[in-house]
Formats: C-alpha cells, sequence, structure tokens
C-alpha cells in the first residue's frame, strides 16, 4: 500500500471529515513547480512525491502518520 493510501486511510479511522481528506488529496496531489533560472521562470513541472515546503500541515500529518506506524508496529509485537 502505497503511502499516501495508508495516510487516506488513517485520516479515516481517526474520523477526519471526507472533505477535509480530499483537500489534502488535492493540496498534496496536485502540486506543480516553477524554477527562478536567470530571473525567468521555467515551465512547471509536476511534483512527483513529497510534501509542501512550509505547509502548516505537513507536520501534523507526519506526526499522525508516524503514530499510526509506531502503534501498527508495537502491535505486531504482542
Amino acid at each position: 500500500m502505497a503511502v499516501w493510501q495508508k495516510l487516506e486511510k488513517i485520516d479515516r479511522d481517526i474520523g477526519v471529515d471526507w472533505r477535509d481528506r480530499r483537500l489534502i488529496a488535492t493540496l498534496y496531489m496536485s502540486q506543480t513547480v516553477a524554477v527562478r533560472l536567470n530571473y525567468e521562470l521555467t515551465e512547471p513541472s509536476e511534483v512527483g512525491r513529497g510534501v509542501r515546503q512550509g505547509c502548516l500541515i505537513s507536520p501534523t500529518l507526519f506526526n499522525v502518520f508516524a503514530e499510526a506506524m509506531t502503534k501498527e508496529a508495537l502491535d505486531d509485537l504482542k
């Protein structure tokens, strides 16, 4: 299961509303970037993976994911 699919499942399990899950997916799945080179912007390119730099929700998503993975690992040890 891909990381984003796992995060979607975790968000659903902890009760994140479907509208908020859709917003998160739209923010992270539809990213494009243009690079300034010699005072001109390059053509926009699609970002394949990663989080938005400076986005306030990124650390929260990371913490939710890390907590769920830790809990899953500890449950497997029992």
